[in-house]
């Protein structure tokens, strides 16, 4: 999975853990696992960065899904 136009000011390292956001216009609360960093690359005369995700599951062979119904902070 590939992160575009990360901020330069964000503290991104390799191996990091990547969680959502649960900012107000996420689809999803705070602090669920994604993944971890896997790369990071910073485009010549670019603000932002590109990271590079590994997964915390194979997608591959997800067969199963849980669906969260949740409301965000009004």
């Amino acid at each position: 999975m590939q992160l575009q136009d990360v901020s330069e000011t964000s503290v991104t390292r390799r191996g990091a853990p990547v969680v959502t956001s649960g900012l107000d216009t996420a689809a999803y609360p705070s602090g669920i696992p994604v993944g971890t960093v896997s790369s990071v690359r910073h485009p010549g005369g670019s603000l932002t960065s590109q990271v590079l995700v590994t997964p915390i599951v194979n997608l591959s062979i997800l067969q199963y899904v849980a669906v969260l119904q949740w409301l965000a902070p009004a």
